[in-house]
């Protein structure tokens, strides 16, 4: 289902998706009994999506009167941000598939850290007046049956 923009586009959602605090299986906070917002400040945060992301981060922290974590790092590579936070003691939002997926061999693990921000939805948006065409229709199934793949996780 479509729904309209502005200026002629249109957006549908194909799937929601939420992101999660995640760190090396060996990281401090683990340790906690509740690990919490306040608990991961102290720690270095890698940030992907420049600018988006670090922003939702301030966001909940501002939130909940917390201040930014002193080294927040900024990059655009899922795959550097798994090896920074696997190595480390860095801290990072990834998608939920992620803790599960082969691509983090294992390193990783989500922290009971969260918030309402952190879900989002994956969407498509196309000009009004520009159907796809069959390869594109087949891109967007594609993806629709992935993203329904990887709730299921």
């Amino acid at each position: 289902e479509y729904y309209d923009l502005v200026d002629g586009f249109r957006q549908r959602v194909l799937f929601r998706d939420q992101l999660q605090v995640f760190a090396r299986r060996q990281h401090p906070l683990f340790a906690l009994r509740e690990a919490d917002w306040p608990d991961a400040t102290p720690f270095p945060w890698v940030c992907t999506m420049v600018g988006h992301q670090r922003n939702l981060l301030q966001g909940i922290l501002e939130a909940r009167s917390l201040a930014m974590p002193e080294q927040v790092t900024e990059c655009t590579s899922i795959d550097f941000t798994i090896s920074l936070v696997s190595e480390s003691d860095h801290l990072g939002m990834l998608p939920r598939y992620i803790g599960t997926s082969a691509r983090s061999g294992g390193a990783l693990a989500a922290l009971p850290i969260f918030d309402a921000r952190l879900n989002r939805d994956i969407a498509l948006i196309t000009r009004a007046t520009s159907p796809l065409a069959p390869a594109g229709k087949a891109l967007v199934a594609h993806i629709e049956a992935v993203g329904a793949e990887m709730a299921r996780l």
